[in-house]
């Protein structure tokens, strides 16, 4: 196995989304340096473009994704939204800004001997 295909399974995993009653498989990289959490939990999160999960979420999550996130987006009449947050965020040299963030009903590592479900 040659050094790229080595380091693409060691970093490169497939992850299932599932959010009310649906799922959708994604391909994830694994980045060791991002220290993103949730301010209210102390989890960490997964950072995942919104296009990727376009016919999993519901179109008004969706269109939240799509729109700026500066003030406070009125969710609040939504059933899901217990499970959105906004999440602050920096990268080097930026003044910060906050991203959308929502909590699926379940995230699994897909492997080959058995899927896991991760916290």
């Amino acid at each position: 196995m040659g050094k790229k295909n080595l380091l693409q399974k060691q970093l490169f995993y497939t992850l299932r989304v599932v959010w009310e009653g649906k799922s959708k498989e994604i391909r994830a990289l694994l980045d060791t340096g991002h220290y993103l959490r949730d301010p209210l939990t102390s989890e960490a999160v997964v950072v995942v473009e919104a296009r990727a999960l376009e016919d999993l979420l519901p179109g008004e999550l969706m269109a939240l994704c799509r729109g700026p996130t500066e003030g406070n987006p009125d969710f609040s009449s939504f059933p899901w939204a217990s499970r959105v947050r906004l999440i602050p965020y920096r990268f080097l040299g930026s003044p910060g800004d906050v991203m959308l963030a929502f909590q699926p009903q379940e995230v699994q590592l897909i492997t080959p001997p058995g899927d896991q479900n991760l916290p």
